[in-house]
């Protein structure tokens, strides 16, 4: 991969952590560079089972278990 494709999906990803951190730091939850990570994960996750299936009802499960688990840190 050319060193500026590279760069600009390095800086894509830690856009979207940077986010994530945010918001859960607002949000008072611990450990938050780990959820972040967890959340981006999920997120792409996601985005590939729409875009595989073509659907975005085939991404319900997984968006189902993360909305849970964040309810989970909410809690703790």
């Amino acid at each position: 991969m050319p060193d500026a494709a590279a760069a600009e999906i390095k800086a894509y990803r830690q856009m979207f952590i940077d986010h994530f951190r945010a918001s859960l730091d607002a949000g008072a939850v611990d450990d938050t560079e780990e959820k972040a990570e967890y959340l981006l994960g999920s997120l792409w996750g996601i985005l590939s089972q729409i875009r595989l299936t073509q659907d975005t009802r085939a991404a319900a499960p997984i968006a189902n278990m993360v909305a849970q688990t964040i309810r989970s840190w909410a809690q703790a």
